[in-house]
């Protein structure tokens, strides 16, 4: 078991049998370079990513989060085939409030699950 802190604030505590996935692999899958952290663990068939957004100041202001989740699930649907929106929730996240939600869908007849 290790920890790690992500984007200076979240810690993130890693189990073992899980692996890091490196910053090139993320990117790959389109993430940026420095928003994300990724672990798996390939005996289970786990994958773990942490993705780090800054709302601009002016779009928080103007925007409840809550309904910039609503439009991060409209992105996720049009992205993962088959995504079925499941429920909504909020966590605190290095001392703020983390607005997400989770998601279905399936692959090679796999059900999986996604949060957001």
């Amino acid at each position: 078991m290790s920890e790690i802190i992500f984007n200076g604030a979240l810690g993130i505590t890693v189990p073992g049998g899980f692996e890091i996935i490196s910053e090139r692999e993320l990117t790959g899958a389109g993430d940026r370079p420095g928003t994300s952290w990724g672990a798996r663990d390939p005996q289970r068939h786990i994958l773990v990513t942490v993705n780090a957004k800054k709302v601009p100041f002016l779009l928080g202001a103007l925007a409840a989060m809550p309904k910039v989740r609503d439009n991060s699930l409209r992105e996720v649907m049009k992205k993962v085939p088959g995504c079925r929106p499941g429920e909504n929730f909020e966590i605190s996240v290095a001392g703020s409030t983390a607005y997400g939600f989770r998601y279905d869908y399936t692959v090679r007849d796999v059900p999986q699950t996604g949060m957001y």
